[in-house]
This record gives C-alpha cells, structure tokens and sequence, in this order.
C-alpha cells in the first residue's frame, strides 16, 4: 500500500484526498486501462496480481475495488479499494451497478452478482461491495458401474473452500428401506468419517483422501481421491471389476 505525497500548501481536493487514503500499488497481471475508465479488478491468489473481474468467470469473481491507472503485465497499478471513484460516464444516479460478464459494468446483473458500487453522479460511484457467498451446498450421485474418470462437482463460492463435507447414501431395499449413509469432511489435509452400513451389499473405506465403495465382492469397487479449487469439488474416480449401484451425494463447500 502506498500514498501519494503532497507538497506543503498543495490545496487537496475531496476526490484527491480520498484515493489518497485508500488507494494502493499493486502490480497488473494483464493489460489494464484503468486511467481511461476505471476497471473492477481482483487480486489472483497464484501470484498476487491484478486482473480484471468477470462475472461469467468463477475464478474472477473477488472485486476488491477499482484499477483507476493504466498498466501492463508485472507493471505497477493503483487500485482504488474504497470511497468514491470518478473518471466514468453515463451513470444513473441512484443506480446499483454489477460486474457484466464482458468485464465492464451496468446496472444489470452479469451471470455471478458482484455488485460494485452505486451511482452518486454520472461520474462518480461509491464503491460497494456485497459479502461473498461463504457456504454452498447441493445434490449430485454416482454411478459405480462408470468408466473411471473425474466428477466435476461445482461448489459456487467463487474461492477456494476450507473444507467440504460429502453426505453418500444408498438404499439397497426399496420395500424394507436399508440403507448405508456416510459422512465425510475434509479441509485439504485431513478427513473425519462416520458412518452406517445396515447390510453386506456396500463396504465404505476411507482413508485421508481417498474414498473406497466396494459393491458385492471385494474385486468390485470404485476409489474416489478427493481434492478441491476455487471452482469444483473434484473426485477422481478409478473403476476396479463391475461395481454397480448409483449412489447420491449431498456436498457442502465452507469458505
């Protein structure tokens, strides 16, 4: 972070004292025009640099504020992070506006909501920023008789989880209703389990990151290894034998 240095008797105006305040140095990780028109950006977690937001991009959703200077790739650019931003035109005054899914910004909503401000002149917007999603959940299942392969499980939190909690179960018996259930939580490193098998049919093995579903015999299964990004819940399943049963997950993703 950085601030720009005045002289002494230099007459500071609002707009100047403000980006003073809250405007930082960082490096761009692509071409920006931010002097031009102020550009949404967000800081990549690989290497720490600044790139344009897009919200038809899970990856690009984090806005941390704007680019207000024009820069190039591992060049210095000052963001703007809060308060007022000037240098647009067109503004509705009173609008909410959103990052669209062409990097720019209006006020519809682009594919992912990543509200960016509202409009206090045709030039001017204060910046805003919505609480990012911390928990997403949803439902999926496997089938063991699959070919072996990756399940994308997409979580929508736009970051990196701190854990994921997988919920499998199985009812072998429509009439009698037996089942197995299995709870699982990993955070990238360690994995807690409980579970319930309620007959011989299914065997449930888990070790660190690797879930193991044996279907009959023990030369029938499918190995499921776990791991996670800022877009999917992301299981890697290898096939051994003629596995069978489809079985239905219900994922949590904590951020």
């Amino acid at each position: 972070m950085s601030r720009k240095q005045f002289a002494a008797g230099e007459e500071l105006t609002a707009t100047k004292l403000n980006q003073n305040i809250i405007a930082g140095s960082y490096n761009a990780g692509e071409t920006i025009n931010g002097a031009t028109l102020p550009v949404a950006v967000f800081v990549k977690a690989s290497d720490g640099e600044i790139y344009a937001c897009d919200a038809d991009d899970s990856t690009k959703l984090d806005f941390i504020g704007f680019a207000i200077t024009n820069s190039t790739d591992a060049n210095p650019i000052t963001v703007q992070t809060d308060g007022i931003v000037n240098g647009f035109t067109g503004l509705t005054v009173g609008s909410s506006y959103y990052v669209q899914n062409n990097k720019t910004i209006g006020t519809s909503k682009g594919t992912a909501t990543i509200l960016v401000g509202r409009a206090i002149s045709s030039t001017e917007l204060i910046i805003l920023k919505e609480e990012k999603p911390k928990y997403m959940s949803g439902t999926t299942s496997k089938n063991l008789a699959d070919a072996s392969g990756i399940q994308n499980i997409a979580h929508g939190l736009g970051k990196t989880p701190k854990k994921i909690k997988l919920h499998f179960t199985k009812v072998h018996n429509s009439t009698t209703g037996t089942h197995y259930y299995l709870d699982l939580v990993y955070n990238g490193t360690t994995t807690s389990v409980i579970g319930v098998l309620s007959d011989g049919n299914y065997t449930v093995e888990v070790i660190g990151s690797t879930l193991k579903i044996i279907s009959g015999s023990s030369a029938n299964y499918q190995i499921g290894v776990l791991s996670f990004d800022a877009t999917n819940i992301i299981i890697t399943w290898t096939k051994s034998g003629t596995p069978t049963g489809t079985h239905f997950i219900l994922w949590e993703a904590e951020a």
